[in-house]
């Protein structure tokens, strides 16, 4: 398991910092747009409950850490194994969200008739991916572009584990497993290590956790048909 250290957390900010300056300006494009259309698709999937919804906010989702795997991939001259690591871990959420397309686990309705608390915890993360985490970044002394914006693994991933617990129960169990285990040691890890921002991340992985312990026997491994 990867060690993170406060010289590998630097190392990760300056090929961030590169990365950022030689997309510019897409850089900023795509992380803007990407949750643009997040927004745009949680509030379709609102007026439209059901797994047609749910399919797009999945591909949405299975585009963005496709880019975020190459974008990794970009350093593997600076820091081959950590750029090999991180994305394929990128493209192994892809597929699994790309599969969950296929077995219809997570249904995405934005209600709060049931499982009041874990799907309004689940919305806060959703905005803690989206706005909090940036925030953070810059009261943290991490102004751009040596930061992380929407689109990165951390605040994406924060966002992702906030929509899959507005779906409980309807929602995918090994995927939200994966999700979470990764964020709780990563997001404390990283943080203990120097960033403070990312304890966000460990934040959400526990609150991912706490809902399977809760919610194991309520959530299905089997797909569950649209209502």
């Amino acid at each position: 398991m990867l060690q993170w250290t406060p010289e590998i957390i630097q190392l990760i900010l300056e090929m961030a910092e590169r990365l950022n300056e030689n997309l510019y300006p897409l850089s900023v494009i795509i992380p803007f747009a990407s949750a643009l259309s997040f927004v745009i698709l949680i509030l379709y999937a609102k007026q439209n409950p059901g797994n047609k919804s749910s399919t797009y906010l999945k591909i949405l989702f299975a585009v963005i850490y496709i880019y975020s795997g190459w974008t990794i991939l970009l350093m593997i001259y600076e820091e081959a194994a950590l750029a090999i690591i991180g994305g394929a871990a990128m493209w192994g959420i892809a597929i699994l969200l790309l599969l969950d397309v296929y077995w219809k686990k997570a249904t995405f309705t934005f209600s709060l008739e049931s499982h009041r608390w874990v799907r309004i915890i689940g919305l806060i993360l959703i905005i803690s991916g989206l706005l909090v985490y940036p925030l953070l970044e810059i009261a943290t002394g991490h102004t751009w572009p040596a930061m992380v914006l929407f689109t990165a693994e951390c605040p994406t991933t924060t966002s992702l584990i906030g929509l899959y617990l507005t779906a409980v129960p309807k929602t995918n169990k090994l995927l939200l497993a994966i999700i979470s285990l990764n964020a709780a040691y990563t997001g404390f890890a990283v943080a203990l290590a120097g960033f403070l921002t990312d304890a966000l991340y460990g934040i959400a992985g526990v609150f991912g956790l706490l809902t399977l312990i809760i919610y194991w026997r309520e959530i299905s491994f089997l797909p569950l048909k649209e209502e």
